[in-house]
C-alpha cells in the first residue's frame, strides 16, 4: 500500500515543530529569508544543522554553497517576525530590529541566532536540504513559550 500526498500532509499536521527564520544575502546584498519548521541539529562537534526549503522559492534561487546565513529561533511573542518572512517578499525585512550590515540579515528580537555557512545542498523531490556549518551563536532570551508550527498555523 502506498501513502497519498494528502495522507502524508495530514500526518504532518499532527506534528508540532519549532519555527525558525533563515536569512541570507544575495551576491548583490539583497536580503532574502524564509520561515522553517524543519531546522534540525545534525552534529554538535563539529556544529552542523540542516534545514529544508522548497526549490521553487526566491531564496532557493540565490542560496549556494558558501552562503552565510543567520538562523533565528523565536518565541510566541515574536509571531510577527515569522509572519513577516512567511508573507509577500516585498514586505520582508520591514519591521524593527533588522541589521542588514552583517554577513546575513539578523533581527535582534529573536530569542537566539546561529550564524552559519551553507556547506552542502541536496535537491530532493522539489525541495532542497541545506547542510549548515555553525560558526557562532548568540542567545538573547530563553522563551517560556517557543513559537511552534502546528496544523498549518503558527501557535
Amino acid at each position: 500500500m502506498s501513502i497519498t500526498a494528502e495522507q502524508f500532509k495530514e500526518f504532518f499536521r499532527h506534528h508540532a515543530a519549532g519555527v525558525s527564520l533563515v536569512t541570507v544575502f544575495s551576491k548583490d546584498r539583497e536580503a532574502f529569508g524564509f520561515t522553517a519548521s524543519s531546522l534540525a541539529s545534525l552534529s554538535a562537534d563539529p556544529a552542523y544543522a540542516t534545514v529544508n526549503l522548497a526549490a521553487n522559492t526566491s531564496t532557493s534561487k540565490i542560496i549556494e554553497v558558501g552562503s552565510r546565513v543567520a538562523i533565528h529561533t523565536l518565541s510566541k511573542e515574536q509571531l510577527a517576525l515569522a509572519q513577516e518572512l512567511a508573507g509577500p517578499r516585498e514586505n520582508r525585512f520591514q519591521s524593527e530590529g533588522w541589521d542588514l550590515t552583517l554577513d546575513a540579515p539578523e533581527n535582534e528580537n529573536a530569542s537566539a541566532i546561529l550564524r552559519a555557512e551553507v556547506s552542502e545542498i541536496h535537491p530532493v523531490a522539489g525541495s532542497l536540504i541545506l547542510v549548515l556549518k555553525g560558526h557562532e551563536s548568540n542567545t538573547f532570551s530563553f522563551p517560556e513559550r517557543p513559537l511552534v508550527y502546528f496544523n498549518r498555523e503558527f501557535i
